[in-house]
């Protein structure tokens, strides 16, 4: 595990290893407040999920991913909040599309 901590404060990169080295986690912070990307990986080393957190709300692109490292799923938010587009992939293609208005769905396109 690699923690840095200032004044009893959770700072910059916090990340978790398998005991082959690889990591499991990797997640930033500011003032103990989860800010930036935090990653977490399959025990096959392949990205499970990317998140975006400003202020310790999803914020941004979340892309979520199987195992065989294929997109699976795609998401926007806003302060916490779906906003903007919600996809669906099978086999890595997107398939379905849902848009999303401060966590209201308006539309599905497929």
């Amino acid at each position: 595990m690699k923690i840095k901590f200032v004044k009893g404060n959770r700072e910059e990169l916090l990340a978790v290893y398998n005991d082959q080295g690889k990591p499991e986690i990797e997640m930033n912070y500011k003032n103990d407040i989860l800010n930036g990307n935090r990653t977490e990986y399959y025990a096959n080393g392949n990205v499970y999920k990317k998140e975006t957190f400003v202020n310790n709300d999803y914020n941004g692109t979340q892309e979520y991913y199987k195992e065989d490292g294929k997109l699976w799923l795609k998401a926007d938010y806003k302060n916490d909040e779906l906003h903007g587009n919600f996809i669906i992939y099978t086999n890595g293609t997107p398939t379905i599309t849902k848009k999303y208005d401060s966590d209201e769905l308006i539309e599905i396109v497929k």
